[in-house]
């Protein structure tokens, strides 16, 4: 018995020894492994900060020069729409994303840029919705929704850790997708809210909307009475599909949507309040607290992790002015604590013009550019088609009138776009016209791309054209200009701005000494130094109000411009130091404005 129970006890013993050696092993074995993934995170962790910037526009590439200059540690990309056809010497990376729009299925592909000397990688989207080439309207609610699907789509699949997205509604319509949520954090840049105008529900929620909620609102009966009622009172056949009558008003929508100020169109009105009632109803994710409206940079201003505007005086002014942003006000003073102002600046260095010069020949050799441009739209050079043609990006150009070659003549310059209120045409037209009034000898060079197009340009053009009793000479030039070429050369350029619109063209006007003459607003306000506020600094001519929707906003800017004509006539010496200390402002990227960005950079993540 006892060798029995010997026995039976060293059988235990051992086998309790052998449980203490396996476990000894797995604890051993998962130390091993802990040391050996800490080890793994370590060495595979990431040494760049990676940043996807997003736009519409040109590739900042001299921003993110500046930035990796002072910032190695941080990597950049660039998600832009490719315009027109797709080149064959972009690379097609991965499968097309379909998406759906206004009823229909389109599809978008992801292609990158051949590599550049500066190593960004640069890709582009493109998409028959918005890759037309005549260019983009970003204002437009069909480019504005299509583009942003896309963009988020492409902007998950290249996995940053920042997309800093410029001028684009990031989130508009999300709360249709589908795995909506990216691990990377969201900083929005917007250059001025008066851009994205409120919505109607029910035009926005036929783009934003996804199959599944356009097939709800077709379904539903008063949606259907509704629509039938709008086509009764047009005398429109409604009994076509609902898909169909809905690509019908998305396409007519102007003729059917008619203005509250016209009492015979009332029943329309009537009509699409209760359409826009009832789209809120049966997608009230797409409301927006105490607003009946859809604003598309509502919900990027809510979700995006921080946010900026260009310019500090716009800044200071969107918190108290809803003027200036309508809808948005309570958003961005709810969100002001994840906000800043930041600043923008150029790179002119690869500029190249007629004459070099700098702050201490600008005397004689700003006088040779001037000469070379006088000469060129001279009215024999335009009669027998000898202009220089490098004076334009393009050969899709048109000229109008002409200018004498006299140098002692004030060459007044204005770059524009098209749109009359926001970048103040009309008072760059009344300016000059009363200018021409006031002195003689006064040229002045006007440049719209397309602007010919615009009846109210067109009218200003003809009268010009037919009032020979102008004292001064005027030209008109309808198509992309090399700017560097006319800034460099013109003695005086008006920026009439009533928004507060964000250009390279203000700060390269200063960095070759064409004293501008601006509206006090915003990103202008900001840049230019007054030469009555501060003689040391001065560089140009402001306005008096510092918020430029006033009804006298026209005779403001023209006794700035006065004064400006004025000083250029009867002070030389003034004139001169104006210029110098426009020569002598900074216009680059330097450490502080960079220093900004990275300090958002480090905080968002």
């Amino acid at each position: 018995m006892k060798n029995l129970d010997f026995t039976n006890k060293q059988s235990t013993d051992v086998q309790i020894t052998d449980n203490e050696i396996l476990y000894d092993i797995k604890l051993n074995f998962r130390l091993l492994r802990k040391r050996f993934n800490k080890f793994k995170r370590k060495i595979s962790k990431k040494i760049f900060t990676e940043i996807l910037i997003v736009t519409t526009g040109e590739c900042p590439i001299d921003f993110i020069q500046a930035v990796k200059k002072q910032y190695p540690d941080k990597n950049f990309s660039v998600l832009i729409p490719i315009i027109g056809n797709v080149s064959s010497s972009m690379s097609k990376i991965g499968t097309d994303f379909d998406y759906f729009l206004q009823n229909k299925k389109h599809s978008a592909q992801l292609y990158k840029y051949p590599l550049n000397e500066d190593n960004i990688n640069i890709y582009g989207i493109f998409s028959e919705t918005f890759s037309k080439s005549c260019g983009i309207d970003y204002t437009n609610i069909m480019h504005l929704s299509s583009y942003a699907k896309c963009l988020r789509h492409f902007a998950k699949k290249l996995n940053p850790d920042i997309i800093q997205i410029i001028d684009i509604p990031y989130f508009w319509g999300i709360e249709f997708e589908k795995e909506q949520k990216t691990s990377a954090k969201i900083y929005q840049i917007i250059k001025d809210f008066s851009k994205y105008q409120d919505l109607e529900p029910f035009w926005a929620c036929l783009n934003i909307i996804d199959k599944s909620g356009m097939m709800k609102l077709c379904n539903d009966k008063f949606m259907k009475k509704y629509i039938a009622s709008l086509f009764k009172i047009k005398n429109i056949n409604s009994s076509a599909k609902m898909y169909e009558c809905l690509e019908l008003i998305y396409n007519n929508y102007t003729k059917f949507r008619k203005s509250i100020e016209s009492i015979e169109d009332i029943e329309e009105n009537r009509i699409f309040k209760r359409l826009n009632s009832r789209i809120l109803k049966l997608f009230p994710q797409i409301n927006i607290k105490d607003s009946e409206y859809i604003n598309p940079m509502h919900s990027s201003l809510k979700k995006c992790d921080f946010w900026s505007v260009y310019a500090d005086t716009y800044y200071g002014n969107i918190f108290t002015n809803n003027e200036l942003t309508g809808s948005l006000f309570n958003i961005i003073n709810k969100t002001k604590s994840k906000s800043s102002p930041v600043s923008i600046r150029a790179d002119f260095s690869k500029h190249k013009i007629c004459t070099q010069f700098n702050k201490e020949n600008f005397r004689e050799k700003r006088n040779e550019n001037k000469k070379y441009l006088l000469k060129e739209f001279s009215q024999n050079r335009i009669k027998t088609n000898f202009t220089d043609i490098s004076l334009f990006e393009n050969e899709d150009y048109k000229i109008y009138g002409y200018l004498d070659y006299f140098l002692e003549s004030p060459l007044i310059f204005c770059s524009l776009k098209p749109f009359i209120n926001e970048y103040g045409i009309d008072t760059a037209f009344s300016t000059i016209l009363k200018l021409f009034e006031l002195n003689k000898n006064i040229q002045a060079i006007f440049n719209i791309p397309n602007g010919m197009k615009n009846e109210y340009i067109k009218k200003f053009v003809n009268f010009c054209e037919n009032t020979s009793t102008l004292n001064g000479k005027w030209l008109f030039l309808d198509g992309k200009l090399n700017l560097p070429q006319f800034v460099s050369s013109s003695d005086i350029v008006l920026f009439p701005y009533r928004k507060n619109i964000v250009s390279e063209l203000p700060l390269m006007a200063i960095h070759y000494g064409c004293v501008p003459v601006v509206s006090n607003i915003g990103f202008l306000n900001d840049l230019v130094i007054d030469i009555y506020d501060d003689m040391e600094n001065g560089c140009g001519f402001k306005t008096n109000y510092l918020n430029y929707n006033t009804e006298n906003a026209e005779i403001d800017f023209l006794t700035a411009s006065i004064k400006c004509i004025n000083f250029y006539k009867q002070n030389h010496t003034g004139w001169n130091i104006i210029v110098k200390n426009a020569l002598n402002t900074c216009v680059h990227w330097d450490f502080e404005i960079i220093e900004k960005y990275n300090n958002i950079y480090e905080d968002i993540l």
